[in-house]
């Protein structure tokens, strides 16, 4: 047992993984994130991803470089060196498709969008599309290694931990690393590339190392022309290497003179750019050689500078150090690099789990579930979709306390369930309507389709018995002015697409209930408030406000006579939730107290009922009564329990109100 130690002890791979055991921690996340969001991030939806993967495909198809890639919207790839896109290739052959799959357009990109998601220019993803991301994925990998290397020689493995753990989860870092492009490749090889020149200042070169170097610069080169700004490293390496003042021939650090291991450099570059260059140099002429388009961009020209400006400044601060210093590899961690180590890494777990969280919020996919899946909050619609009624929405789950507010995200989960095999991918209509009389008054529509396309929503994929839980977002407009807490409806249907290439929207999907065909197929009410409080007008505030159930205000009322009819706009106030469904009564009297004309019903045209008011709402209530002007007359409001048609009771003042009525003379 003891020898069986001893022998761990002396293995060197064991020890170089306990001493750098933290920072494999730290690739483990990067892994987890990365390979989530490489899987769950809507296909070709990265920067310029349909780019970058025409160039893939047709590195597949034809073994060659695109002489000419333009790309829709008019971006172009073919001046891009092929490092990446072929290494890339290579990992992708493991895919199951040989050719570019035809991928199904969506219809509704940069059109229609919805507020959660749909975002994705095609409907389903590919193995090539994955195994070409997870490749990618290792690119980003192998640039956090370069990083550590980097800084552990020069400032120690704890500090390279915090830095490589803050750039691993940092968003635009594992968004590029899960998604096609060669940004992620050239940033690895620039790392690698710098934690070669930091070795070298702070050892010293030699032949082989400066030939190194040269190497990695030309292959950053070949993964994006970008990486042409390395090249200005290389002069200050050679600079700060050697003392200041010696002559190019002059023998030093190992032997290696100036001008040799400038040479050594150069060769290292040429061994692995010059073909590349010469390949396009004969085929494409001058221009297309040379990374010459690089320079389209002049804000990424600065950006390398101020990149080169930075490397400059730490590699004059490392000539500066004695090289017998201990390498940083070997250097004793003290009390605070723990205690921030211990920091970076809390934070990094709580990255990772927040971006799962959030990303499966921001963008969440349609998924399988079992009968007993459904919460019982859950609301059964049994609406039934097609001539055939091949889809049933079987459930409808209520908003959390089954209300929302203008201008913020409302979430409605849905409940699909699929009576036969559906024969075509429909498109969700999604509504959130007040029913206000014969047109409906629209706060959202989104046009998406379940689970917005990710994965396997489509409903072409679902089969007979599947029960798939979805979910749809709205966002209630604030350019529609409510007058208070105000009931809506959702209303849910199904379009179906015609063939390609018109993708247009041709019909909407006959729908059932019980059997018999509807025209307004709502599910759900839910009460939308107001984005802010409605105001009361100074000119119409009651100087004594009358209370009705000790949670109803009466704080404003206007009256007025206009073509033949009596105008009357009531502003209430709750002032604590109302926790009954209660009806005012508006009675017009004469000088006698015989009853002429009456106005009974719900608030705000039956769009407010009482069970809504929350503390605080006000509510603007208009009502007409026709009848022709008087003198004498007197105006006498209350309200009355909808279910036992008892009145509420009623005061002013502290005091209770004759037949719980509140008077008022008309003008």
């Amino acid at each position: 047992m003891g020898e069986q130690k001893r022998e761990q002890q002396h293995n060197p791979f064991v020890n170089a993984l306990r001493r750098h055991s933290l920072f494999v921690l730290v690739l483990a996340c990067y892994l987890i994130a990365s390979v989530y969001l490489a899987f769950r991030i809507a296909p070709l939806a990265g920067p310029d991803e349909v780019a970058h993967y025409a160039y893939i495909t047709t590195i597949r198809t034809t073994g060659n470089a695109p002489p000419k890639f333009q790309q829709n919207e008019g971006h172009t790839k073919r001046l891009e060196p092929p490092a990446y896109y072929t290494l890339v290739a290579i990992a992708s052959s493991l895919a199951d498709d040989k050719h570019s799959p035809e991928f199904e357009p969506n219809p509704f990109y940069a059109t229609l969008t919805s507020h959660r998601g749909n975002l994705n220019p095609v409907l389903r993803t590919s193995p090539m599309l994955i195994a070409a991301r997870l490749a990618t994925v290792v690119f980003g990998l192998l640039g956090l290694i370069g990083l550590y290397v980097a800084l552990a020689q020069w400032l120690g493995i704890l500090p390279a931990v915090c830095v490589a753990a803050l750039l691993a989860l940092q968003p635009s870092y594992l968004y590029f690393s899960a998604t096609l492009n060669n940004d992620i490749a050239v940033v690895s090889v620039a790392l690698w590339f710098f934690a070669a020149a930091i070795g070298i200042v702070l050892r010293g070169g030699s032949q082989l190392k400066y030939f190194g170097l040269g190497a990695l610069w030309g292959v950053a080169l070949l993964m994006q022309a970008n990486a042409i700004v390395l090249g200005l490293a290389l002069p200050i390496v050679w600079w700060l290497e050697h003392p200041e003042g010696a002559p190019l021939a002059t023998e030093h650090s190992g032997g290696s003179s100036r001008l040799r291991v400038i040479i050594d450099s150069l060769a290292g570059f040429a061994v692995f750019y010059g073909p590349w260059f010469l390949n396009r140099l004969i085929l494409a002429g001058p221009f297309d050689s040379a990374p010459t388009a690089w320079f389209a961009n002049s804000h990424r020209l600065y950006m390398g500078l101020a990149l080169v400006a930075g490397a400059t400044t730490v590699l004059w601060l490392l000539a500066r150090k004695p090289r017998e210093d201990k390498p940083g590899f070997l250097k004793k961690p003290g009390l605070s690099s723990r205690l921030t180590l211990l920091l970076v890494l809390a934070l990094t777990a709580f990255t990772l789990y927040r971006l799962v969280v959030e990303f499966q919020k921001a963008q969440p996919e349609a998924r399988a579930i079992t009968l007993a899946q459904i919460p019982s909050t859950a609301t059964q619609t049994t609406l039934r979709y097609g001539p055939d009624q091949a889809i049933e929405l079987a459930a409808i789950e209520s908003p959390p306390n089954t209300q929302g507010t203008q201008g913020q995200l409302v979430d409605v989960p849905l409940y699909w369930r699929a009576l036969k095999s559906p024969q075509h991918n429909y498109a969700v209509r999604a509504e959130l309507v007040v029913p206000n009389g014969l047109q409906p008054l629209q706060l959202d529509e989104q046009i998406t389709f379940p689970g917005y396309g990710y994965g396997t929503s489509l409903t072409q994929d679902w089969r007979e018995g599947d029960l798939i839980a979805d979910a749809i977002s709205f966002v209630p407009t604030t350019t529609v002015a409510l007058n208070g807490p105000t009931r809506a409806v959702i209303v849910i249907n199904l379009l179906q697409l015609p063939a390609p290439p018109t993708q247009t929207l041709t019909a909407t999907l006959p729908v059932w209930r019980d059997g018999a065909a509807v025209d307004f197929p709502s599910t759900q009410a839910i009460t939308v408030r107001p984005a802010q409080p409605l105001s009361l007008p100074n000119e119409f505030v009651l100087p004594t406000p009358p209370q009705f159930a000790e949670s109803i205000r009466l704080d404003a009322i206007s009256t007025r006579w206009a073509d033949g009819k009596l105008r009357l706009t009531f502003w209430w106030q709750a002032t604590a939730d109302v926790p009954t469904d209660f009806t005012i009564f508006t009675h017009v009297l004469n000088a006698d107290g015989t009853l002429l004309a009456q106005s009974d019903g719900v608030p705000n045209a039956g769009l407010s009922p009482t069970l809504f008011w929350r503390t605080g709402d006000v509510i603007r209530d208009e009502r007409e009564i026709e009848m022709t002007r008087q003198s004498g007359l007197t105006l006498a409001l209350g309200f009355y329990d909808s279910a036992s048609k008892e009145r509420v009771a009623a005061a002013q003042a502290g005091q209770p109100l004759q037949d719980n009525v509140f008077r008022l003379p008309l003008p």
